[in-house]
């Protein structure tokens, strides 16, 4: 079963299991990532469509940008993008 790791920040090293359900990210959600009150309950979302997995970003103002361990590849994803994992 594919897993999420979280490589930076206070929750450092914590994992979390990807099924076929969507796994969504934000401050009221499977992952939760901060109590800050500006970001989204549901931010983002990771699902696997057509063979590929995505990470989208659900929410509706607030941009996050996704960068690989290395810092080889960096994208901003704005609400409504999606970017393949």
């Amino acid at each position: 079963m594919p897993k999420i790791r979280i490589m930076n920040g206070p929750m450092s090293g914590r994992e979390k299991s990807i099924t076929d359900k969507a796994l969504t990210i934000g401050r009221d959600a499977d992952l939760e990532i901060d109590d800050n009150p500006y970001l989204h309950r549901v931010f983002l979302q990771i699902h696997r469509e057509h063979d590929l997995w995505w990470l989208s970003n659900v929410g509706s103002t607030l941009t996050a940008t996704v960068a690989d361990k290395k810092g080889l590849f960096q994208a901003w994803l704005s609400p409504g993008a999606r970017i393949p994992l």
